[in-house]
């Protein structure tokens, strides 16, 4: 008997179980031992309650709390009275079953690995305990553990899908946003392609209001024309009728003249006068044949004359047609939708029917974008005064709020091409003034603007509206090139020599080209104008010169073998606005200087990759422009080291780093004066 205590000693000491790297001892299998023998040995075990074999009463139940958790309540627990005692087995179990829950911290009812150990080890002992059916719960728990293992397995194989998965998502997502950038460049190109579509459109558009226009003076013309047609014919009428009476009477005479010399040689007078009247009753019917075939024929035109004119209007007719179909057809091709704008823009379709009734494609183009960057139109009905600080530009200087007028770009525009012009004849009047020896320096930007909104605007709270108004207007529409440009001029990031440089060059192209037309007819073939491009800009390709050429054309709407009115490219509209030619021409003068810039930079960095001084700048113009003279790079040095006071030292200015030096380089009055090294 004691070697079998021992051994069931050692046996209980020995049963433990391991979860997650933790050992768990259990409890010895005398525990749960059911007290009766024979129950044991024959696998019977007491029937619960014996004295209510008819209806049972749970001992636990699970709960779903507050916080959506699930619990098991027992009777205890809920506090109820146990009015059945259960067999003392079950009892053991389920106390060994809620100690070891609680033991671990795991008795909400939930998925855990501990939770079913326990439990498994719990079931064990049950299976134990049944002996008739152990075999059958041992399959069915064999079967339960084989599902588990085969899961866990099957897991443990997906673990590295999942990171499989998790990587292609990670590559799908780059490549649909490199797509994006794609689709979205491609946007950008449509949208161009867009733009020149409408020109083309427009153009033809007046090419079929000029055809228009012939058709309907040819239509006047031919009115005219049967109008004095008919006017002749009435005139021919009245005249015939004329001849006739005259006739009539010339006729008369002569029969009484012929009469009175018949009865002198005898004649019979009677027979005389019925031959008389029977001559003028003929006569009668042949002027009333003659009147009714002028007034069947008085509207009829000569037939050459007719076929000429028939030829003419259905040629033209003809072109009109062709022009009509080919219009309609670009339309209907290339017409945006603009109603689908509704969709997107804040405010539904409504707000948008509002914001693009009446505006035409540029404008609701603007619109749109404004709508992208956040600057949506109608949203600051009143805009803060920038107060009195030396800062604020002149024209700007106010403390209170203001009305905001939402001046429309037209009239920002309108409103630069004033102030550039009015400051012209400023500088026109400095120019005489040197000449006199009374010269005084331009006034600042900024101060010029608020003297001339002063002159035009005579009352101080309009023209304080239409001033801050402007500056709305030129910060809202900074995508356009001249509004940037100003705006920039305005807040003394950019040299107003940018600007004056352009016109200068400009006005000396023009120059050429008149040198180029000794007659002064301001006329010249495709040969001469590509002629004077190449001289003007000397080095650059031949492609480009033919390119510009076909631009000119294009412009003046002239056919292969015409000459090219070159003054008609220099003028602008109301706007201020130049045709495409020169705008091609300022975009061929801004990408050298954007080349020259790049070859300043690449020196700099080469000199210095941190901070740059006037004296590394000089070096570098050294190698890059070796032509430019002192005088001139001590413009381009002050500039770009903002020491504008000629009486500072402007070698002494502290170092930039190369992003800066380049940035005001782009935006100063730099270009290049000759050759590199």
């Amino acid at each position: 008997m004691a070697a079998a205590g021992n051994a069931t000693a050692a046996a209980d000491k020995s049963m433990t179980f391991e979860v997650q790297g933790q050992k768990y001892v259990l409890p010895p299998p005398s525990l749960t031992k059911p007290l009766n023998s024979g129950a044991e040995a024959s696998g019977l075990l007491d029937t619960w309650p014996a004295h209510a074999s008819c209806r049972t009463v749970p001992d636990s139940q699970v709960l779903l709390t507050k916080d959506s958790r699930l619990v098991v309540i027992d009777d205890e627990s809920a506090g109820r009275p146990n009015l059945l005692p259960k067999p003392k087995f079950l009892e053991q179990l389920e106390g060994y079953l809620k100690r070891e829950l609680k033991s671990h911290n795991v008795t909400e009812v939930a998925a855990s690995t501990i939770r079913l150990q326990i439990h498994r080890e719990v079931f064990e002992y049950l299976i134990e305990a049944f002996k008739t059916y152990k075999p059958l719960l041992a399959a069915i728990k064999r079967e339960y553990e084989m599902m588990i293992a085969h899961l866990r397995d099957e897991i443990r194989r997906l673990e590295p899908m999942k990171e499989m998965l998790w990587t292609l998502s990670q590559e799908c997502d780059q490549k649909i946003m490199a797509i994006r950038a794609e689709e979205k460049d491609e946007m950008r190109q449509l949208r161009s392609l867009n733009l020149g579509l409408r020109e083309k459109i427009d153009k033809m558009h007046e090419q079929q209001h000029d055809l228009e226009q012939q058709v309907e003076t040819l239509k006047a013309e031919l009115t005219d024309m049967q109008q004095r047609y008919r006017d002749e014919a009435d005139s021919r009428k009245l005249l015939v009728a004329d001849m006739n009476e005259l006739r009539s009477q010339q006729e008369d005479m002569s029969i009484f003249k012929k009469a009175a010399d018949s009865e002198d040689s005898g004649e019979d007078p009677v027979q005389l006068r019925i031959g008389l009247n029977q001559a003028k009753k003929s006569q009668a019917d042949l002027i009333d044949r003659i009147t009714r075939m002028e007034a069947d024929y008085s509207d009829v035109v000569p037939r050459r004359q007719f076929e000429t004119v028939s030829a003419q209007f259905a040629s033209m007719e003809e072109e009109y047609g062709n022009y009509k179909r080919d219009t309609d057809k670009l339309i209907d091709e290339h017409r945006p939708e603009w109603e689908r704008c509704g969709e997107y823009i804040s405010g539904g379709a409504d707000r948008w029917k509002e914001l693009s009734q009446g505006k035409r494609s540029d404008e609701l183009v603007d619109i749109i974008l404004q709508e992208m960057s956040g600057l949506t139109t109608g949203e600051a009905q009143m805009l803060e005064g920038l107060g009195y600080d030396e800062k604020v530009p002149k024209f700007l200087q106010h403390g209170t709020p203001v009305n905001n007028r939402r001046m429309t770009k037209r009239d920002a525009r309108i409103h630069i091409r004033e102030i550039w012009d009015a400051r012209k004849r400023e500088k026109d009047e400095q120019v005489a003034a040197y000449e006199t020896g009374d010269a005084k320096p331009l006034t600042p930007m900024g101060d010029f603007v608020d003297s001339l909104f002063r002159q035009i605007y005579g009352i101080e709270q309009i023209r304080v509206e239409w001033a801050y108004s402007f500056y709305d207007a030129l910060q809202r529409y900074a995508q356009d090139e001249r509004c940037q440009q100003f705006f920039s001029v305005l807040m003394g990031t950019m040299s107003e020599e940018v600007y004056w440089d352009d016109m200068r060059t400009l006005g000396r192209l023009l120059d050429a080209f008149k040198t180029k037309d000794p007659s002064g007819s301001g006329l010249l073939d495709k040969t001469e104008f590509a002629e004077v491009m190449r001289e003007f800009f000397p080095g650059r390709n031949d492609d480009k010169f033919q390119e510009l050429t076909d631009v000119a054309a294009q412009e003046l709407d002239t056919d292969g073998s015409a000459k090219l009115e070159f003054d008609k490219l220099f003028m602008t509209d109301d706007e201020g606005e130049f045709g495409a030619f020169l705008k091609d021409v300022k975009k061929l003068l801004h990408d050298e200087k954007e080349k020259y810039i790049a070859e300043m930079r690449k020196e700099l960095v080469d000199i210095s990759a941190d901070k740059l001084t006037p004296d590394d700048c000089i070096r570098a113009f050294g190698i890059v422009d070796p032509s430019l003279d002192p005088t001139k790079q001590e413009e381009y040095l002050r500039w770009i080291f903002n020491v504008p006071n000629k009486e500072e030292d402007y070698r002494k200015a502290g170092p930039l780093d190369v992003d800066t030096v380049c940035d005001r380089m782009l935006n100063g009055p730099i270009k290049r004066m000759g050759k590199r090294l």
